[in-house]
């Protein structure tokens, strides 16, 4: 049996043309990033093909993500997670740097990935804006009235960002994209993305295509095949914050597949054993360690310190654990302006018992509660409040 304890991985490095020198600047923790040039993504967390994480430290040093998903199981899943996802992880989480205008995109759903993606999941994803210029704009959703056949008319011309509705964001905000969404990211920001474990992405713009006529003709078939048209009120999610023993807790939005939280610490959280699924914690601010195992157990209590811009990931089957600030770091830098350690919460949630009745306990409303989980098609928590 492999041990357990809290898991830190060799970032994925990916490159793009958009990217820029953010993520090093913003997180000079991150050690074995590429000293010179554009850095689009690091990858925190893939277990995708051969773009996978490797441990980094401890006994299982240099394990890929996958081995541990393949013999460790419902220990490093949860007995839920390794049920609806068995022998593959789930999440796919990342640091992006987009200094030039992403290309125009859209992802498949499950069902239409599984029948013209082999091996590959759908893909719904969300994003943690961590930095943006002044005016900086992200696009998500489809414009206003935007119909196929409008939309097949504006690709053809040139216009492709003329088929998305525009958001100006800042640091701090969350949107969130179901599979089918219309999207591009805009430069002049840094975010944090949680989406499923896929890489399928049909882009629509000819100008960015990297592709035979055939191909390109390929990607534009699928687009329109998958894009689902609606209009939505905003893709920006209102977060709930509830103070719990002087911390924090920000759920920033909730769907089946995930949900993305932000705990801001001034004193240790502890988190009950929970077998049902893993957690993955990414840093934001500050420096703080994770502590683990017994006092009366043979390895006594155990630590994993970790700081900005850094992940861990803690296994379902480790136990009840703890996440505490280092108290000899100052005031951080950045967008909560707060004291302490800042970290995001990425996990697969049962959306009853994880967000819905904790929250309901802490009287927040039910109209509050859903507006978690968007404003379109792609809410799944309308239904449970």
């Amino acid at each position: 049996m492999l041990p357990l304890y809290p898991l830190r991985f060799r970032e994925v490095i990916r490159n793009y043309p958009f990217g820029g020198r953010r993520i090093p600047a913003r997180f000079p923790a991150k050690d074995g990033l590429p000293g010179e040039g554009t850095l689009a993504e690091t990858w925190e967390v893939s277990d995708h093909g051969p773009d996978q994480s490797v441990v980094r430290g401890g006994p299982l040093e240099g394990c890929t993500l996958r081995r541990l998903v393949e013999e460790m199981g419902e220990g490093l899943l949860g007995t839920r997670v390794a049920r609806e996802c068995p022998g593959k992880f789930p999440l796919l989480l990342k640091f992006l740097d987009a200094q030039r205008l992403l290309p125009p995109q859209v992802h498949p759903t499950d069902g239409y990935a599984a029948l013209h993606e082999p091996g590959e999941m759908g893909k719904t994803e969300a994003w943690y804006i961590l930095e943006a210029r002044r005016g900086a704009r992200l696009y998500c959703g489809n414009a206003r009235g935007l119909t196929l056949e409008r939309f097949r008319d504006l690709v053809a011309r040139g216009r492709s960002t003329d088929t998305m509705e525009a958001v100006e964001v800042k640091a701090g905000d969350t949107l969130y994209a179901p599979a089918g969404t219309l999207h591009a990211i805009g430069p002049g920001i840094l975010l944090f993305e949680a989406q499923q474990n896929s890489d399928v992405t049909y882009n629509f713009d000819w100008l960015e295509w990297p592709h035979t006529p055939r191909q390109a003709r390929e990607h534009l078939r699928k687009c329109f095949d998958v894009t689902v048209f609606e209009d939505v009120p905003s893709r920006r999610i209102e977060p709930v914050s509830v103070q719990e023993n002087g911390n924090t807790r920000t759920v920033l939005m909730a769907c089946r597949r995930f949900a993305m939280e932000r705990w801001d610490l001034r004193d240790r959280k502890h988190v009950e054993a929970h077998p049902e699924r893993f957690v993955v914690l990414t840093c934001l601010e500050g420096r703080g360690s994770v502590v683990y195992g017994s006092p009366r157990g043979a390895g006594g209590l155990l630590s994993e310190g970790f700081e900005a811009g850094q992940t861990v990931l803690i296994p379902a089957a480790l136990g009840g654990w703890q996440v505490r600030r280092d108290r000899g770091v100052g005031r951080p830098r950045g967008d909560s302006g707060r004291a302490g350690l800042s970290v995001l919460v990425t996990y697969v949630p049962d959306l009853r018992r994880d967000i819905v009745e904790p929250l309901e306990k802490a009287r927040v409303s039910g109209e509050r509660i859903a507006g978690l989980g968007g404003h379109g098609r792609g809410n799944d928590l309308r239904g449970l409040v």
